[in-house]
């Protein structure tokens, strides 16, 4: 639908992570304006993973990921 209708734009999620570097809560920070695209960005934050140094990683971490989203 997103890219029958041209849809694009910008997300801004904050994402926690757990000690093993997986997402552990996804947030939408700032939204694209659209559903589907925000939807979109959310189900990508949810498989970032962050490689964990031995020792270094905190009990939890929050990190802030910026999508643009165009549909081609």
């Amino acid at each position: 639908m997103a890219r029958r209708l041209h849809e694009e734009g910008e997300a801004e999620l904050s994402l926690q992570l757990g000690p093993d570097g997986a997402v552990a809560h996804a947030e939408l920070a700032r939204s694209t304006g659209y559903d589907d695209l925000d939807e979109a960005a959310l189900a990508a934050g949810r498989t970032v993973h962050c490689t964990v140094l031995s020792g270094r990683m905190p009990a939890s971490a929050r990190i802030t990921v910026m999508f643009h989203l165009k549909m081609t």
